[in-house]
């Protein structure tokens, strides 16, 4: 997905030193397949030349793959509309949990792999609190290794969702990225992957309600059809797999309008139960008048007798 909001000037800044490392000696490594496709730019630059020349560039978003510049590829509206709801759904999560900070789409970081060097700029990076290396106000270029990376497919080109189905899940495997999530519009390349105690990535399996849960940030989960409906806000907010976490500071304001409304509402209900006493004692009082009037005028009566 090609970028839309642009990062500040990298201007002849050194590249970044790599925090993302190679898998232990004892994990074996599969070979990370080369994409051949005449679509994608395969000029060769060195690493000074595409962080110089070719890193911020605005008309183009390159990635660099070990000395070969490779496009990304422009995104459509409906992948983009898919991006802005689970963006927002994961701001509003790092909003109540804070545990960690999201990286927007131009940012690169370098991963240094088992003989070869890859610099990619994930549509969506999470950087996690815990996390050794965290990223000034100023830099736009992120020198450590992402916690979890998320990619949103378009039908662009069919040589880009290989790379990021099948490249970058190994390179993000190597490099020891946590947690991968491939997010397809159309619901056909799809797929959640976790990094296993072996090195490997695992996929992620949805729970018998379609629920898919993250372990990098515990309380973070969605439903998969909530994904693809882009479920409106009204109803996450109601919504008991999201309630714990989505727009927390609206849900409080609402509990607290609501309480405020249902205070006033008592309070009314108070008042018009005194206006109906009142009412009736008056009722009372002027039965009782009427009944000391007629008294009087048969008593007047008699006198008169």
């Amino acid at each position: 997905m090609e970028a839309i909001i642009s990062t500040q000037t990298h201007q002849n800044l050194p590249p970044p030193i790599p925090y993302c490392q190679p898998a232990p000696k004892k994990i074996k490594l599969r070979s990370i397949p080369v994409i051949s496709d005449s679509k994608i730019n395969k000029k060769k630059v060195s690493e000074d030349e595409y962080w110089n020349k070719y890193y911020e560039l605005s008309d183009v978003n390159y990635e660099w793959n070990n000395g070969v510049l490779e496009e990304k590829p422009m995104a459509d509206f409906e992948s983009f509309q898919m991006y802005l709801w689970f963006i927002n759904l994961l701001i509003e999560y790092l909003k109540t949990y804070s545990q960690g900070v999201l990286v927007g789409l131009e940012i690169g970081f370098k991963m240094a792999l088992k003989g070869r060097s890859t610099i990619r700029k994930p549509d969506i990076a999470l950087i996690h609190v815990d996390n050794p290396v965290q990223m000034g106000p100023h830099e736009t270029s992120y020198s450590g290794c992402f916690d979890m990376c998320f990619e949103f497919l378009s039908d662009s080109n069919k040589q880009a969702i290989e790379r990021d189905t099948v490249v970058k899940k190994l390179e993000y495997e190597q490099a020891g990225i946590k947690e991968y999530f491939i997010l397809d519009r159309k619901a056909l390349e799809t797929v959640f992957f976790r990094l296993g105690k072996n090195g490997k990535y695992h996929k992620i399996r949805a729970s018998k309600n379609q629920i898919i849960k993250s372990k990098v940030l515990p309380n973070f989960q969605f439903r998969l059809d909530d994904l693809y409906k882009r479920t409106s806000d009204k109803e996450l907010l109601e919504d008991p797999i999201y309630k714990h976490y989505f727009k927390t500071d609206l849900k409080q304001k609402i509990d607290i309008e609501k309480k405020r409304a249902d205070q006033a509402d008592k309070r009314a209900e108070k008042e018009k139960q005194r206006a109906e006493n009142a009412n009736i004692k008056a009722k009372i009082a002027i039965n009782e008048l009427a009944t000391l009037r007629k008294e009087l005028e048969i008593l007047k009566q008699k006198d008169a007798m």
